[in-house]
């Protein structure tokens, strides 16, 4: 009896565990899930709302109409911490049903620092008009080395060589899966399982 209810506490304390590791991997830093308009731009696009979206019930439409590089910028008037995040996502997806006269769009996400320095990613995903979700990872920044403790712009630039649009809803960052984590405390659990068994 008393054997039992040790392996039942076991087996309590390990999902304990799992279900508090599942909660802190999914904590995420909302940027803006586009359900108003908080972003400024340059001359060469405009921003406004669209009922066509990924997630809740509007995204943002950025729609090029400059001959320069366009942009988007949220800032931020107190500095973000993302230095227990390791990625960033969104969805997005252009409005073209035919790529072929477009040679580039050369997308860009960066972000901006309080010391004036800055991490970007170049050419973000893949030329579609399906809504799809893309991660940024940390690791994989296409320039910079900045810290990512004090976070005070980020911006979306845009480059096509004619007019576009850029659908973008749900932008957020993510703290590293603990999957590691949950996978060595399932095999614990199973291995606990196997000897009670035996």
């Amino acid at each position: 009896m008393k054997m039992k209810m040790t392996r039942w506490l076991s087996v309590i304390v390990v999902f304990g565990m799992i279900a508090i590791l599942s909660a802190s991997a999914s904590a995420a830093i909302l940027i803006d899930d586009m359900e108003e308009i908080v972003w400024g731009t340059d001359p060469d696009c405009t921003i406004a709302l669209d009922t066509d979206h990924a997630v809740g019930s509007y995204s943002g439409r950025v729609d090029y109409i400059g001959t320069g590089e366009g942009q988007v910028i949220k800032t931020y008037t107190t500095p973000q911490d993302w230095s227990s995040q390791s990625a960033v996502t969104f969805w997005y997806k252009y409005d073209i049903t035919d790529f072929s006269w477009t040679s580039t769009i050369y997308p860009r996400l960066l972000v901006h620092m309080d010391d004036g320095s800055w991490n970007s990613w170049y050419g973000f995903g893949v030329k579609t008009t399906d809504w799809t979700e893309v991660t940024l990872n940390f690791d994989d920044i296409s320039s910079g080395s900045s810290a990512w403790n004090e976070v005070t712009r980020v911006e979306f630039r845009l480059r096509p060589d004619k007019a576009i649009s850029l659908y973008i809803d749900h932008i957020q960052v993510v703290p590293e899966p603990a999957t590691v984590c949950l996978l060595g405390l399932g095999s614990l659990l199973m291995i606990r399982r196997k000897r009670a068994a035996a």
